[in-house]
């Protein structure tokens, strides 16, 4: 593990978006979100095809490109709450009402079971919220309408994100990641076959990647990059050495 700081000439830098907010960028992500467009169309025929979720279409579309390839073009679809349910965001309980402006979406296969995304998240690929997650939620707000003009919390690749996880922020998460339990994660970079359960806390730029695993109660901020085969767990000061207490088992 190391912090951003000591990267040095590694690949991940941070910079400015200009509104207070961090955001990542990489080799890899040679574009974060290029929206060309924001489109009208008729929802109605889409949203007959399955009249028992929990949501519809808006009519609002916007195409970006993908961030890990620039020649792809990525359509996403805004939804709305059609009922007022209840969702645990962690260990607490909110409540959507009813015609909820949410966030946007690839296709249904994106949002299953009685998850969330809120307007700030956007899920695409093959990309899984299921269950109570909730992404892309300002969560003291979580019903306001932000009038957002681009995602900020994406998931893509074959990330599942399921059960209470709370995912917000300038987040990317992808590739073969699996978000579990009551984890929360606020602005945080998340890529690899990572594994985050229990009551987990990632934030503050930190970046959690390869085939690393953080659980229970752990507590990643600061920047801290958690790598390789890395087992971490019960992290609770940021301040001194995020590593002194680190459980780490090299042969996972």
């Amino acid at each position: 593990m190391k912090t951003n700081e000591q990267k040095g000439s590694d690949r991940e830098m941070l910079f400015d978006m200009g509104d207070g907010f961090w955001r990542f960028r990489h080799e890899d992500i040679r574009h974060r979100v290029g929206i060309y467009d924001l489109i009208d169309f008729d929802p109605k025929e889409e949203n007959i095809i399955n009249e028992k979720r929990h949501y519809e279409y808006t009519g609002k579309r916007i195409y970006i490109l993908h961030p890990q390839d620039e020649n792809i073009m990525v359509q996403l679809k805004q939804i709305r709450s059609l009922e007022k349910f209840r969702i645990m965001g962690g260990a607490i309980s909110y409540f959507i009402e009813k015609g909820t402006i949410g966030g946007w979406i690839e296709s249904e296969k994106n949002l299953i079971g009685m998850g969330w995304i809120c307007e700030e998240g956007a899920v695409f690929d093959n990309g899984v919220i299921k269950d109570s997650a909730m992404i892309g939620c300002r969560m003291n707000n979580i019903n306001e309408v932000f009038k957002t003009t681009h995602p900020k919390t994406l998931v893509y690749g074959n990330t599942i994100v399921k059960d209470s996880v709370v995912i917000e922020g300038y987040s990317d998460i992808y590739g073969d990641c699996q978000i579990s339990g009551e984890a929360h994660i606020d602005t945080a970079l998340v890529y690899g076959n990572c594994d985050i359960y229990g009551h987990s806390y990632v934030g503050e730029r930190s970046i959690i990647r390869d085939n690393a695993i953080v659980c229970s109660g752990a507590y990643i901020t600061n920047g801290v990059v958690v790598e390789g085969n890395e087992y971490i767990d019960y992290l609770y000061d940021m301040d001194k050495s995020i590593f002194e207490d680190a459980q780490k088992d090299d042969h996972i």
